[in-house]
This record gives C-alpha cells, structure tokens and sequence, in this order.
C-alpha cells in the first residue's frame, strides 16, 4: 500500500526553515505536543491517500498531479503578482480541496 500525502510535499516544503539549511521544517506531533524537525516527505501522509476506488484507473489522480505539483512554486510567485493565467490557475484549482 503507498504512503501519500494528503498536502502535498511541494506545498509543505514552503514551510521549510531557514534554521534548519532550509532542508527540513519543524513538526508538531498532536498526541503529545512534541515539536521535531522532519523532511516534507515524513508528515501528513496516509496510505492510500491518492486511490480512487470510483475512477477506472482507481490512482489517476497521480497522473493529475503530475500536471500540477512541478508547476507549484512558479504558479504560486505569479500569484501573488495579482494576474494569474489559465495555467496558475489550473494549478492553485488542483490544490484545492474537494
């Protein structure tokens, strides 16, 4: 079973720490309040995450994302220029919850 994330990697290593060479970010573990510096790829994951049962391919939406996540960070810097393209906003529309 595939462990996949629930926010995206790309996303979550916006939050990556300059404290930390900029190549991990600080967690927070609910259950005990622990703070620990982790990797994107160690948080907000589940398995199976990404499976579809609904779809004929039921992991499609790896193809999708495909689309979407190396498109993220220019997508998000053009954003914030305040005239997004068709392109930007296909990729911040992927992001968003269903």
């Amino acid at each position: 079973m595939p462990l996949d994330h629930y926010v995206s990697q790309v996303h979550l290593r916006q939050f990556y720490s300059p404290e930390l060479d900029g190549k991990q970010m600080y967690g927070f573990r609910k259950r005990d309040g622990r703070v620990f510096p982790c990797s994107s790829k160690d948080v907000c994951r589940v398995q199976n995450g990404s499976t579809n049962e609904y779809l004929l391919n039921d992991r499609a939406i790896e193809d999708f994302l495909k689309t979407v996540e190396p498109n993220y960070n220019p997508a998000i810097a053009e954003l914030r220029t305040g005239k997004p393209s068709r392109d930007t906003v296909h990729v911040v529309a992927g992001f968003a919850p269903t």
